[in-house]
């Protein structure tokens, strides 16, 4: 179908790289430090007052378009991949 998987933290890439390994993760792990992305994408959870971004999984299709949007009531809710 042309998807990837990929996240979007606020980390550094150095963090996400010890955490990618640690899990084994086969999937990409995106560092936007400065919280671009996340902004424009409009999920930063300014409410809980730590600056991070709302735990939201978008599907995005190769073009570029969002297709879908997961927001989960709980932070731990999150479908699988």
């Amino acid at each position: 179908m042309g998807y990837s998987v990929a996240t979007v933290t606020p980390d550094t890439p150095t963090k996400l790289a010890r955490f990618a390994k640690r899990r084994s993760l086969k999937f990409r792990t995106l560092s936007d430090p400065k919280r671009v992305l996340i902004q424009a994408f409009d999920v930063l959870d300014k409410a809980a007052g730590y600056d991070l971004p709302h735990p939201i999984i978008f599907v995005i299709d190769p073009i570029g378009t969002i297709t879908h949007r997961f927001s989960p009531k709980y932070y731990t809710e999150r479908p699988a991949v």
